[in-house]
């Protein structure tokens, strides 16, 4: 009996179990559902809205012939990937939609509606109404000076010119160019956005001024007509330039190109010499002459040569294109020659009448910019310059004597001695130019150190090189025993025909300066003085003053002996600086004339201190 009651419990806990469990079950499932429902609800699509619901537009007016309009959709975070924007008359004004903005253009005249719409639910939607205005465009006006006309450089470039409308909301569709010269201008056209004229002006033109008409359409009643015509005066202005030179002794050869200064475009020198007859070929006799055109100051930006691009004159006198023979030849006055449409560049060469003295100035004007460059064509011959022989690299002493490697100048302290050198001609030609440096150990390697200082391993500037445009001169500082000025050439100058010595030429003088003190005197209180007077125990300053005055006169280099009565003593003592000279007396020093005797580099002076 005991045991059948005890099954019976059991059964009824069970039961019980598995009620809870389902019960549980059904809770969660709700709860999912409940969460499942509300994030549906919230990219669920509900409402749309467009901002406004008219906007007006007119056609052809960049600024007032679109509109971008705001949306927005409930709730906030809706899917909006199902929205779709169209517009009721794709004619009248097209629409696009970036998830934000509805941006709506117009295309023709009329009135439509732009909808944004769920594509699967016709009923939720919003619009705008959109009306699209043509406004006839009364007047067209460059500028308030523009009777006068605009500047254009002819650089090949696009040239923007403003204008205005009135109304300012006409339609531009309803410009149109014309009528342009096209031998002046590469392209000429409208850019609404911008709301300007674009032209560009051709470079390779002489003309000076250029008109380009528009035309102003208006709707009448028999249709689009042209109304009105504006004419814009471009007055056409020389683009910036400038001419310099590539020149070439042959034809097949590197060209050298000058360096250009703007004061110097019109001073180029070339030296030639005589050509004796008409078959006499080689030495400085001929040149091969490139114009170079650049349109800035660097040369950065050039054009191709072309020989038809230039005008010359010779000493002035505009050479036309009947003064050239049919060989393309022109003579000038029996002494130079120049020959064109031989390739790209001129060629020059002298004749039998080019001589001594001679210089004939060529320019060269770029047609189309104005822009000029010239060259003087000066007759120097190669042995004038001594640079045609085998003369030696030397310079001149003071006493007219050449001193080549390892000679020797004297020199005075002070001086200042200019330099002459076999090659002076050349120098002043600027043929070739001299530079001084010392040879100086660099991690265990000599190298050359250009320099205008120099100076022995005790004295750091003895003496210091000075440089007045073509010419040198040396400036003795200090006194020493020898110091080592190099002096290097260069070469100066485009045509090596001209120079015949080896580019590292170089020659090593020893310049030696000696002292130029000629006497010495004792100044106190700014007052030159033999005596002064000094109690014991005290100390009176004085000043050592060289004769001639300044120059390196080191007064601290000099010496000084102290006797009494004829006999050295040390009761005074004498303390010699840059700037003063120290005199102290000995407590127990005798009264007495003491004379102090100062001597520099065997000059001497005497000072007699009473005590």
């Amino acid at each position: 009996m005991g045991k059948t009651k005890a099954k019976k419990k059991s059964s009824k806990s069970g039961l019980i179990k598995r009620l809870a469990l389902i019960v549980g079950l059904t809770l969660i499932v709700v709860v999912i559902g409940v969460v499942v429902i509300k994030a549906i609800n919230k990219t669920t699509l509900k409402t749309v809205t467009v901002e406004g619901a008219y906007s007006e537009l007119y056609i052809g007016n960049p600024e007032l012939g679109s509109v971008e309009i705001g949306t927005s959709v409930y709730p906030e975070t809706a899917n909006k990937s199902a929205l779709v924007a169209y517009s009721n008359n794709p004619e009248i004004a097209q629409v696009s939609y970036n998830g934000e903005t509805l941006s709506i253009t117009a295309v023709g005249v009329g009135t439509t509606e732009v909808y944004l719409m769920h594509s699967s639910k016709s009923s939720l939607y919003d619009k705008v109404e959109i009306c699209v205005k043509d406004i006839d465009v009364q007047s067209v006006t460059f500028g308030e000076n523009a009777d006068k006309g605009v500047d254009i450089k002819k650089d090949g470039f696009e040239h923007e010119i403003p204008f205005a409308l009135d109304p300012i909301n006409g339609n531009m569709n309803n410009i149109k160019v014309s009528d342009y010269n096209q031998a002046v201008f590469e392209s000429v056209r409208i850019d609404q956005s911008k709301k300007a004229l674009i032209v560009v002006p051709k470079t390779e033109i002489v003309q000076t001024s250029a008109i380009v008409d528009l035309e102003i359409y208006q709707n009448t009643t028999e249709g689009y007509s042209a109304v009105q015509v504006v004419s814009l005066l471009c007055n056409l202005k020389n683009r910036e330039a400038y001419v310099n030179f590539e020149l070439s002794s042959n034809a097949t050869a590197a060209f050298t190109t000058l360096e250009y200064s703007e004061e110097n475009a019109l001073k180029n020198v070339i030296y030639l010499e005589t050509k004796e007859n008409p078959t006499d070929e080689g030495l400085a006799r001929d040149v091969y002459v490139r114009p170079i055109i650049g349109y800035d100051i660097n040369f950065e930006s050039t054009s191709a040569f072309n020989e038809v691009d230039y005008e010359l004159s010779f000493d002035g006198e505009k050479i036309s294109a009947d003064d050239f023979e049919s060989d393309g030849t022109f003579i000038y006055k029996g002494k130079l020659k120049v020959s064109k449409n031989i390739g790209d560049y001129y060629y020059f060469e002298t004749l039998t009448n080019f001589e001594e003295d001679d210089a004939i100035y060529v320019e060269f004007k770029h047609k189309f910019t104005g822009a000029s460059g010239g060259i003087q064509f000066i007759r120097l011959d190669r042995i004038d310059i001594g640079l045609g022989s085998s003369q030696a690299f030397g310079i001149y002493d003071l006493n007219d004597v050449i001193q080549a490697n390892n000679g020797q100048i004297v020199l005075n302290e002070k001086d200042v001695l200019p330099i002459r050198f076999t090659y002076d001609q050349a120098i002043e030609h600027d043929i070739v130019q001299i530079e001084t440096f010392k040879v100086v150990r660099v991690n265990g390697v000599y190298e050359r150190v250009y320099t205008d200082v120099f100076g022995d391993e005790f004295n750091a500037e003895t003496i210091k090189v000075k440089k007045d445009n073509k010419k040198i001169s040396v400036w003795a500082q200090s006194i020493t025993e020898g110091t080592v000025i190099n002096f290097a050439f260069k070469r100066n100058y485009w045509d090596s025909r001209y120079i015949s010595i080896a580019s590292d030429t170089n020659i090593s003088v020893t310049f030696v300066v000696n002292s130029v003190v000629n006497g010495l005197h004792i100044e106190s209180n700014g007052a030159e003085t033999s005596l002064i007077n000094i109690s014991k125990g005290n100390e009176a300053e004085v000043v050592l003053i060289a004769e001639p005055e300044g120059g390196n006169f080191k007064p601290q280099n000099a010496t000084v002996e102290i006797k009494f009565n004829g006999t050295e003593t040390d009761k005074i003592s004498v303390l010699i600086a840059e700037d003063k000279v120290t005199i102290s007396v000995a407590d127990d020093a005798q009264n007495g004339t003491y004379e102090l005797v100062f001597e520099y580099n065997g000059v001497k002076t005497t000072l007699y201190v009473t005590v």
